[in-house]
């Protein structure tokens, strides 16, 4: 989309501009961008991550990023994990259970999913999300989804990819298990004989 097209010029700019030179829009800026999803902030943050851990090169005048996609999957600037987390413990208890037991349903997510993790009514995920969504943390709505078993559930998605992959990331590795039972139990029953087309 046009949109899509001028976030990938403004992150290209950002790129050009921290490293003060030309960066190849093939390398280093798509990567960066399908990262940070062109986020100004994340985007300095992120390349001054790479730089420091020597994952950028430049070579003629170019800069280039070792490895691809790859080779920043995972990565998490340590600047902007600690923000992100700041802000995730302002929120009280209660809000912070919903966005872990959210984070283990990827970056986009049902309400029926959560409420299984944390054996709670959907209606209260539900409105947690709301409430959430409208003061503008994390999250925003996407749709109205049905499920072959009958249950109506809202599809959320976490507003940035790095959002869900800083909270996960703080799970133990017995509360990520047992989340990821709860919420692939009720995905199971939810979808009945269907189970096998989301079974991945």
């Amino acid at each position: 989309t046009p949109a899509r097209v001028a976030e990938r010029t403004r992150s290209s700019h950002v790129c050009g501009a921290v490293l003060g030179s030309h960066v190849p829009s093939t390398n280093l800026a798509d990567v960066v961008y399908r990262r940070t999803e062109g986020n100004a902030l994340f985007t300095v943050q992120m390349l001054g991550h790479l730089l420091q851990q020597g994952l950028v090169i430049e070579t003629g005048r170019r800069w280039w990023l070792r490895g691809g996609l790859g080779a920043v999957k995972r990565h998490v600037p340590e600047g902007l994990r600690t923000l992100l987390i700041k802000q995730l413990e302002a929120l009280d208890a209660t809000d912070q259970l919903v966005f872990e037991a959210a984070s283990v349903g990827g970056v986009h997510f049902v309400a029926a999913e959560v409420a299984a993790g944390l054996l709670c009514p959907v209606e209260k995920v539900e409105a947690i999300c709301d409430r959430l969504m409208q003061h503008g943390l994390f999250l925003e709505a996407q749709e109205l989804v049905t499920w072959p078993d009958g249950t109506s559930t809202v599809r959320y998605g976490f507003r940035h990819a790095l959002y869900r992959d800083v909270i996960y990331d703080r799970l133990g590795m017995a509360q990520r298990s047992r989340l990821h039972r709860l919420v692939g139990e009720r995905l199971e029953s939810g979808y009945v004989e269907r189970a096998k087309e989301i079974a991945s």
